[in-house]
């Protein structure tokens, strides 16, 4: 196998600092083999390390690049010497294995010398809920009603009035390039004359639009009862694999990402249509010359209608669990877990070792097959984090997750 140097950094353009979004360049370390360089802003705690060295889910010796913090989102950028201590490391068989293939990775890949298993301007070709929009149109596959490429606000004005004119209850508007929920707003039909009025039907966002593409307008989907997703991966040769099917979980507002449940939860039929319908987006993408990892998102309603709702053209945050899982020696979709948001004031100001040994009779055992593992600890400090539910059983996982909010919540 060949080495690879992990960033996965989240190379998007914040206007601040992204305190909000999870710790990516760190959860890197799923994706480590043995002899492969990992970066991250910080170095991880050597207590977590070791628990999932035991567990065989990251290797037992990695060399681990500390690049610091950064209200940059490209933290290499004007650390030459982190570049040369890098170079040291890496030679031309190195394959870079990033989080999201910006224009940044590439530049950051011919300056180093390394293999760049993407296509040219990747993500900026494939970004974008307009452009997915138009496509999922091309290939007859559903979507919400609405409309896109909208640049004003008379515009979005105009778009949100025709949805509810035409029935909608509330609409979405969605920026071209949000993140993680950031750049959406709902509104719902009362609502929606007041906030024009006042100019709030323009979302605020934390991200400098980079696609020039304006806005989505679409219908708000009510009654959600599914929220699949399926992960699939494209390699350099257009070869596709299906890697995984889950179903999303969100916070109370609809739109942020607070966890994900394996595929079992989920329908069969639901399964198979995504598994569909990231094969049938898959063929096209293959021959726009794309490779890596993307993911399709959807809605499903309660009569059992399926909307597609976003294509992410990189990793996403489900795709680390999968990757534990195959880590663990699971054959893929054999075994169910969920990843859960947990807050708990007894966390505050906690170290990693502190806890562990809180949650040392609930910690994932290999030779019980079942347990917890502490999946991002970033919020850790203010008494969040998210953990990784592995069981023997739907209901044994649901179990595990209800004694913990119990517990600790």
């Amino acid at each position: 196998m060949m080495p690879k140097l992990l960033l996965h950094n989240l190379s998007i353009p914040f206007k601040d600092t992204a305190s909000d979004i999870y710790d990516f360049d760190q959860m890197a370390l799923f994706f480590s083999e043995a002899g492969d360089t990992v970066v991250t802003r910080h170095l991880p705690n050597p207590d977590y390390l070791k628990f999932l060295s035991d567990l065989g889910v990251i290797p037992k010796s990695l060399n681990i690049v500390v690049a610091g913090e950064s209200a940059d989102p490209y933290v290499l950028r004007d650390k030459l010497e982190l570049v040369k201590k890098i170079r040291l490391g890496v030679s031309g068989e190195t394959i870079f294995d990033v989080f999201m293939p910006s224009l940044y990775e590439e530049e950051l890949a011919k300056e180093l010398n390394i293999q760049y298993p993407y296509a040219t301007s990747q993500y900026e070709r494939f970004v974008g809920k307009n452009k997915f929009r138009v496509t999922a149109k091309k290939l007859g596959l559903p979507i919400p009603n609405g409309y896109q490429h909208h640049l004003t606000r008379v515009q979005l004005f105009v778009s949100g009035a025709k949805l509810f004119l035409l029935g909608a209850r509330e609409i979405v508007i969605k920026q071209d390039d949000g993140v993680s929920g950031s750049g959406i707003v709902r509104i719902k039909r009362r609502a929606f004359l007041r906030l024009a009025m006042n100019g709030r039907i323009w979302p605020a966002t934390r991200v400098e639009p980079s696609t020039g593409r304006g806005f989505v307008v679409e219908k708000w989907v009510d009654s959600v009862v599914y929220r699949p997703s399926v992960q699939v991966f494209i390699d350099v040769s257009g070869a596709v694999r299906i890697l995984s099917v889950h179903d999303q979980t969100m916070r109370d507002n609809g739109v942020t990402y607070s966890g994900c449940r394996s595929q079992h939860w989920l329908p069969g039929e639901i399964v198979a249509n995504m598994r569909e319908i990231g094969l049938i987006y898959a063929q096209h993408l293959v021959q726009e010359h794309f490779s890596g990892h993307f993911s399709i998102g959807g809605i499903v309603d309660v009569a059992g209608r399926l909307y597609l709702n976003e294509l992410n053209p990189r990793r996403v945050i489900s795709s680390y669990p999968y990757q534990i899982i195959t880590k663990l020696g699971f054959v893929r979709d054999t075994v169910p877990y969920a990843v859960v948001e947990v807050f708990s004031e007894r966390w505050y100001g906690l170290d990693v070792a502190m806890l562990l040994n809180i949650f040392k009779t609930e910690l994932y055992d290999s030779r019980k097959g079942r347990g917890i593992i502490p999946f991002d600890l970033k919020f850790m400090a203010h008494g969040q984090v998210m953990l990784m539910v592995i069981g023997l059983s739907i209901n044994d996982v649901e179990d595990q997750i209800k004694k913990i909010y119990e517990h600790y919540s």
